[in-house]
């Protein structure tokens, strides 16, 4: 293939997988909604379900697009990713894609999502099966949500610089990942994200397609004890030293104070 038809079959494979992930979520939602309905009052099973549908959607998403050629994915130990419960996965975000992938190799996962999909009629469905957890709630309870899916065996999945970073100019992190796993007593794994070369960047529209596919880069870090960080006399410093343990293991400077 050459290289005019390799660029216009991988536009015209990036325009449908973006069409699929936009009109995926709505229909999966539909098709649901008669279980999310049945289980009403049953919230465990109906957060199972639905987060296992997610989980298994993505995983085939993601190997479409592999298929398609459109990207290739390189995950450091994928059966220990698979195995984790109970974990808070702390995690860089340089792509659109990164809670695709993330939701596709780690079952049971917990997110933290936008609250004005829960007035989206199509999405609100999925978003409410899997018992997400909404991020226009007052801080306090967002922490005691993410403690008690926690300590239910639920991972969760928090991008400790709150949106997609640039690739020249990384940003500081956030320090909320920290208090919700000193409070709630939680493992932390660490994930680092890397594509090559840059795609689907804060500052890139989809159709601006690299000269080449993607691979994107899924590398397992330290895997942190949050207990270990607590001996401090005071909270306040554990979790400084906790955010800081993070920023250094990712390369950032400094965290946000």
């Amino acid at each position: 293939m050459n290289d005019l038809a390799n660029y216009w079959w991988r536009l015209l494979g990036t325009a449908f997988a973006f069409a699929a992930l936009g009109l995926g979520g709505p229909l999966i939602a539909v098709i649901l909604l008669p279980i999310l309905l049945l289980l009403r009052h049953n919230l465990q099973q109906r957060n199972q379900l639905f987060q296992s549908v997610i989980h298994y959607s993505f995983g085939f998403y993601i190997a479409m697009l592999q298929w398609m050629r459109l990207l290739t994915l390189n995950v450091d130990n994928k059966n220990y990713l698979h195995r984790l419960r109970g974990t808070l996965i702390v995690a860089t975000h340089p792509t659109l894609l990164d809670v695709v992938i993330l939701i596709a190799l780690i079952p049971k996962m917990q997110c933290i999502v936008k609250g004005k999909l829960w007035r989206n009629p199509f999405l609100y469905p999925m978003v409410s099966g899997a018992g997400y957890i909404r991020n226009d709630l007052a801080p306090e309870e967002i922490v005691s949500q993410c403690v008690t899916q926690l300590h239910s065996g639920n991972n969760l999945l928090i991008f400790p610089q709150g949106t997609r970073s640039s690739p020249t100019r990384p940003l500081p992190l956030k320090r909320g990942f920290a208090i919700i796993a000193l409070e709630a007593q939680a493992p932390v794994q660490l994930i680092k994200i890397t594509c090559d070369p840059m795609t689907l960047t804060k500052e890139t529209a989809w159709y601006s397609i690299p000269s080449r596919p993607p691979v994107f880069y899924i590398q397992v870090g330290e895997h942190l004890d949050a207990d270990s960080f607590d001996h401090q006399p005071v909270r306040s410093l554990a979790i400084r030293s906790l955010t800081a343990q993070v920023a250094a293991s990712f390369g950032i400077a400094k965290a946000n104070e």
